[in-house]
C-alpha cells in the first residue's frame, strides 16, 4: 500500500515538475519578450531531466523517465521562446 502510494506521488511530483515550464512559455508568448528568463536555469532543469532519465533507465523505472522526457520538450521549448524572444 504504501509503495504504491510513494509511486503515486512520485509520478505526480514528476507531471508537476515536467510542466512547470508551461506558464513560462505562454507569459514569454504574451509578451513577446524573454528578458527577464533565465536561460542558465533552464539549462539546470534540462540537465536535470536528463539525469532523472538515466535514472530511470538505470532502474526500469518508465514514469521517471517518461515524466522526465516530457520535462525536456517543455524546458527545451521554453529555451527556444526565450532565445526568440531574447532582445
Amino acid at each position: 500500500m504504501i509503495t504504491e502510494l510513494m509511486t503515486v506521488l512520485a509520478t505526480l511530483a514528476g507531471v508537476l515538475m515536467s510542466a512547470s515550464g508551461i506558464p513560462q512559455i505562454l507569459k514569454i508568448r504574451k509578451l513577446k519578450s524573454s528578458k527577464d528568463i533565465s536561460t542558465l536555469m533552464i539549462s539546470i532543469f534540462i540537465v536535470g531531466n536528463l539525469i532523472w532519465i538515466l535514472y530511470g533507465a538505470l532502474f526500469g523505472n518508465y514514469p521517471i523517465m517518461i515524466t522526465n522526457t516530457v520535462g525536456i520538450f517543455v524546458w527545451g521549448g521554453t529555451m527556444m521562446m526565450v532565445l526568440r524572444y531574447r532582445k
